[in-house]
């Protein structure tokens, strides 16, 4: 984020022809996708401690973050950037829609997990 954000910034405004909206905007994607990235990158620096902190190894670590990062990021995309994008709704919208999707998708593609009774 440090390193695009003063890359972003005058594009942006230049853009938006000074708009605020559209600045905020430009930087609400630009931390999304920064965070999507974060989670998703095997040599990052949350997803290193992660590793070390549940000894997991770093190919399972990524993989299964993958699936989880990959629906959000997927559901954001479609309905936050480009709906709001393309101003079919506003941000607040945005969250309200992304929120549903993201609960039907756990609705149908989750899966109880079964509890574990501990070792005696």
């Amino acid at each position: 984020m440090a390193i695009t954000f003063p890359l972003v910034g005058p594009i942006a405004a230049n853009l938006g022809g000074g708009s605020a909206e559209y600045l905020h905007r430009c930087f609400g994607a630009l931390m999304g996708g920064s965070l999507f990235g974060n989670l998703c990158s095997p040599i990052s620096d949350t997803t290193i401690l992660s590793v070390l902190a549940t000894q997991c190894s770093l190919p399972v670590h990524v993989k299964t973050s993958l699936v989880y990062t990959g629906f959000v990021g997927l559901v954001s995309l479609i309905f936050a950037d480009l709906a709001v994008g393309l101003k079919l709704y506003g941000p607040g919208v945005a969250m309200l829609v992304c929120t549903g999707v993201m609960l039907l998708g756990k609705l149908i593609l989750g899966s109880r997990v079964h509890e574990r009774k501990p070792a005696v």
